[in-house]
């Protein structure tokens, strides 16, 4: 399993406590709120708000690609070796005679 950061965490925490599926998750994560305070939230009112809120803003249901939490980490964590791998070949490419 991907190491997960603290706000993932988080957004972990708020889709257990909402029964929140993985897309809605995505799309309060891309509506940028903040776990913390989704957590305040009452339970009852929360999907239907990220759902309202999300097709206002960018005129479409849901997120074209739905990534879980965990799935993201693990993209995340595959992209950030790679970029490192990447660039220790530059480095070692570039090195004198």
């Amino acid at each position: 399993m991907a190491k997960l950061n603290k706000k993932e965490l988080e957004w972990l925490q708020v889709r257990q406590r909402y029964g929140l599926s993985h897309a809605q998750v995505q799309m309060a994560r891309e509506l940028e709120l903040v776990p913390r305070l989704l957590l305040k939230q009452e339970q009852d009112s929360l999907p239907e708000y990220l759902e309202q809120s999300y097709q206002e803003r960018f005129q479409r249901a849901q997120p074209l690609l739905v990534l879980s939490i965990e799935e993201r980490a693990k993209q995340e964590q595959r992209d950030n070796a790679m970029q490192k791998l990447a660039q220790k070949q530059q480095r070692g490419g570039t090195g004198g005679s």
